[in-house]
């Protein structure tokens, strides 16, 4: 029964940090890191659902330059006060992002070609009319940078219910291990992940396990 399934589960998931390859201290590191990496995702989820692709049009950021000096000398037009108060809230949300994980990554314990990969790989509003991403590459970035915040994270959760340092682990390998971890799910419980009900049950267990949705 489902019942039954989620108490095994349960019992076979049980978290123990305390394997003698994690000290105290790191284990409180891992801890920490493993909120900023969720801060992160927040951030990155807030930009996301303020994001529209006509922010990063040149003729579009002039106008709302324009309508911020209106602004100053003033009242704007109800509708475009809007318009500016959502890009507003999306530029800020991006620069602080950008500025933060600029600022995480240069004390983070990782290499420098994975910290250069992620610094290049973020999405840039940029600071005036013409500079930052179009468009098409900051939604990408925004996607790409999303992903690895989620296998980050994964990576950090995997490591505490293993024990491990997971500087020992390739971010990149992260996909396959929860790939792997997926089909071992779906094989002790006979679950099919090309039927909608099953696939769900498989997706909920592996956010459970590696503490983000996928």
């Amino acid at each position: 029964t489902f019942e039954q399934w989620s108490e095994d589960v349960n019992k076979r998931t049980t978290v123990n940090v305390n394997t003698g390859q994690l000290s105290k201290g790191t284990q409180g590191k891992l801890e920490e890191e493993l909120l900023a990496t969720g801060n992160a995702a927040s951030r990155l989820n807030q930009i996301k659902s303020t994001f529209r692709p006509e922010y990063l049009n040149i003729q579009f950021r002039g106008q709302q330059e324009w309508n911020t000096l209106k602004d100053k000398f003033s009242s704007l037009d109800p509708k475009d006060k809007a318009v500016l108060q959502g890009y507003s809230t999306y530029k800020q949300n991006s620069i602080n992002n950008l500025n933060q994980t600029i600022k995480d990554l240069t004390g983070a314990a990782m290499g420098v070609q994975e910290a250069e990969r992620i610094i290049a790989g973020a999405p840039n509003a940029g600071t005036g009319i013409f500079d930052g991403d179009s468009p098409t590459n900051f939604e990408t970035k925004l996607n790409n940078q999303i992903k690895q915040v989620q296998y980050a994270l994964a990576r950090k959760q995997y490591s505490l219910t293993k024990g491990l340092r997971w500087e020992a682990i390739p971010l990149e390998k992260m996909p396959e291990i929860v790939n792997q971890r997926g089909k071992e799910i779906a094989k002790t419980y006979n679950l099919d992940p090309k039927k909608p009900a099953d696939l769900t049950t498989i997706q909920r267990q592996l956010a459970a396990e590696f503490g983000v949705s996928f």
